[in-house]
């Protein structure tokens, strides 16, 4: 019985006896070493070919079966797919989500265009507002402030008409302070504010240091970046001042109006200090400018013809630093001026000198006399002076 099979690497038909089935022989077209086809299980001798040449055995040599000997043929068969060189590849599809993804990581998001540019615009300007920073002229420095003595009123008259307030209500409450002055006095007795009238037409407002306090006259435009900023913003600083003591004495017209034809006394008189009392003896650098010791604050009074700041500081005061009010700042960087408080005279010469007389009032006006209540008010009068 023989068995015929084709050869697996040159496709040719090969016979061989069934007694070699399962072992190792040669091909007689391609010489290659090949396995011999197990004997079919059906039990039938397969049909032999005359025309297909025998297959030339080796021996009794049996192939182990998980083993598969290579070929070693100059031309493998046309039918067997070609492998790539450097090892296996695998199958590569262009649309399949994997690939899809390298691709899209190899291109990179839309957005990553945008960071180098972003990074260096961002690096532009953080050294560009370095610079600026550091460009900007310094409003700090240390001055001297000198103790002015202590029988010193600061005084100014101010027409309240051409400043903004209402005349017929204006000129109403004049006419009341020329019979009727008012001396306004704290508990803490820190500063006193008078207000009088000479004509019944203006109204002149008196600034006195209290008995635990003094003034202090700093030259505060001897630091250059504040002069020069002053110089040219003057008129911006000023235009703020005059609208807020406008607004102030056109408030405290209506107040008296509706209070002359009943009472004729200003309870609230004494909440005006700051926008009336200290902006009518203040210009536009006073305005925005504070005395700051420890965590007290207190009030820049005046400003003289020189542009040199008093400040209302209390009795014995050796240092303190001028900044600006939080709520008129307008300079472009911090003003901090440290200063140290000197004081031509010494107690005994002090205590050595006159005091003024303050300045003097019409005829018609009382004496002032101190208010009795704790808090400030209005001072009361004779009862038999004229309305």
């Amino acid at each position: 019985m023989e068995l015929e099979f084709d050869c697996p690497y040159c496709t040719s038909a090969v016979r061989v006896s069934a007694e070699f089935a399962g072992k190792i022989g040669r091909c007689p077209k391609c010489d290659t070493r090949l396995r011999i086809p197990d004997l079919p299980d059906s039990g039938q001798s397969p049909t032999a070919n005359p025309d297909v040449p025998p297959l030339e055995t080796i021996g009794d040599e049996v192939l182990v079966p998980q083993q598969v000997a290579a070929p070693s043929v100059s031309a493998p068969p046309s039918a067997a797919p070609a492998q790539p060189q450097g090892g296996w590849a695998p199958n590569y599809d262009p649309n399949s989500p994997v690939e899809k993804l390298r691709k899209k990581k190899r291109q990179g998001s839309p957005l990553m265009a945008l960071v180098p540019p972003l990074l260096f615009g961002g690096i532009f300007l953080l050294v560009g507002g370095i610079y600026w920073y550091w460009s900007l002229p310094s409003y700090k420095g240390e001055l001297e402030g000198t103790v002015i003595d202590s029988g010193y009123a600061l005084s100014v008259t101010l027409d309240g008409a051409s400043s903004g307030a209402p005349r017929e209500e204006f000129h109403s409450w004049t006419r009341r302070l020329f019979q009727n002055p008012v001396m306004l006095n704290d508990n803490e007795k820190l500063l006193g504010i008078r207000y009088l009238s000479k004509d019944g037409q203006h109204l002149t407002v008196l600034l006195e240091p209290g008995a635990k306090t003094e003034l202090v006259q700093v030259p505060i435009t001897a630091v250059k970046a504040v002069a020069k900023y002053y110089d040219e913003h003057e008129s911006q600083m000023l235009e703020a001042r005059n609208e807020e003591l406008a607004e102030a004495l056109t408030d405290v017209a209506l107040a008296w109006v509706e209070v002359a034809e009943t009472t004729q006394h200003l309870d609230n008189l004494g909440n005006f200090t700051e926008r009336l009392a200290y902006n009518a003896h203040v210009q536009g650098l006073g305005h925005v400018c504070e005395a700051v010791i420890g965590s007290e604050i207190y009030p820049c009074v005046g400003e003289d013809s020189q542009q040199h700041l008093i400040f209302l500081v209390p009795k014995g005061t050796n240092y303190f630093v001028v900044r600006e009010r939080t709520e008129t700042r307008v300079f472009p960087a911090r003003l901090k001026v440290e200063v140290k408080v000197v004081r031509p005279f010494d107690e005994q010469q002090t205590q050595q000198l006159v005091k003024p007389e303050p300045e003097t009032l019409p005829e018609s006006e009382p004496e002032m006399t101190e208010p009795a209540s704790e808090n400030s008010e209005e001072t009361s009068t004779s009862e038999n002076q004229p309305n």
